[in-house]
């Protein structure tokens, strides 16, 4: 090797040795600025905080969840004056047992089979809050057709006292107290006469509604005989008698029942088809099918 190539091998060296350390500084100069970046940009933890969220975004800060909406209240059944309560009995009914040691019976039993209208008006002053024969349910019996002047009283909207006849009249005869039923027996003894062998020609179904839990529900077994101790009002009208409660009643009517009439001719109601089964009218239920309950009319005659 010559001298002059001696000294350019040198001068190479010397130039790759000094871009060598310039690379390094700059290598350091960034992991310098890098760290000074990441220093200058990380997120504190703020006083009271455990974590690195924000107190603005923690849980316990968030809105609660809304409540659940509260659950529907449902109407009652619609007003109608024309939709009477006499439709509208809780009172399931009576074994034949019973019928037969009531107060109601003995009370039959002793009086006339078809009382004179005189009578029956007398009978009646004689409850509370009639005081002679101008009340309104009094002066309907005495004007009325003598063949069902009695019939057209109950299906009024009349009242005795605060509540309708026709009601102050079955809650006479479901709670069987002596001295009221014997008061009212006159009234009974002629509205019986005046349905009785008055039934329908054909086969005929009826309706009634009721409301009843699934403890009075469950008294309708199938097989099981039965009787109303009031009147028992029925419709031809299914859609009307849905109305009265949770309960449809589906009566089926042989022909020339004889504790059943069809009263729509002289009700005061006209509209309601009624039907109107004298009081302990007997029953047996043939099937009972949630809210629907079958019933066949038997014969009682009492």
């Amino acid at each position: 090797m010559t001298g002059g190539d001696s000294s350019e091998s040198q001068t190479t060296g010397l130039a790759i040795g000094c871009t060598f350390a310039v690379i390094l500084m700059i290598v350091n100069v960034v992991l310098i600025v890098w760290e000074v970046f990441k220093q200058n940009n990380k997120v504190q933890p703020q006083s009271g905080s455990s974590s690195s969220i924000p107190s603005n975004l923690s849980l316990s800060s968030n809105p609660p969840l809304p409540s659940n909406p509260p659950l529907p209240s449902y109407p009652p059944l619609p007003s109608n004056p024309t939709m009477r309560n006499r439709f509208y009995i809780t009172i399931p009914g009576v074994s034949d047992d019973e019928f037969q040691g009531s107060r109601f019976l003995l009370h039959y039993n002793e009086t006339e089979k078809c009382p004179s209208t005189t009578t029956v008006i007398d009978s009646l002053i004689g409850l509370p809050h009639v005081n002679d024969e101008n009340h309104p349910v009094l002066q309907l019996i005495k004007k009325g057709d003598p063949a069902h002047n009695v019939l057209r009283a109950y299906s009024s909207n009349e009242k005795f006292g605060s509540t309708e006849f026709y009601s102050y009249v079955n809650k006479l005869l479901h709670d069987d107290k002596d001295a009221k039923v014997k008061n009212l027996m006159p009234f009974i003894r002629r509205a019986t006469w005046q349905i009785n062998k008055h039934g329908p020609i054909e086969c005929t179904t009826v309706y009634r509604g009721m409301t009843l839990d699934e403890k009075r529900r469950s008294y309708f077994t199938p097989g099981r005989i039965f009787r109303f101790p009031g009147f028992t009002s029925t419709s031809l009208s299914k859609h009307m008698a849905r109305n009265y409660g949770n309960t449809l009643f589906e009566i089926r009517i042989p022909p020339r029942c004889q504790q059943v009439k069809d009263i729509s001719n002289f009700s005061c109601y006209k509209n309601e088809q009624e039907w109107l089964f004298s009081p302990y009218s007997r029953f047996q239920v043939r099937a009972n099918q949630q809210n629907i309950i079958v019933l066949d009319a038997m014969e009682n005659m009492i």
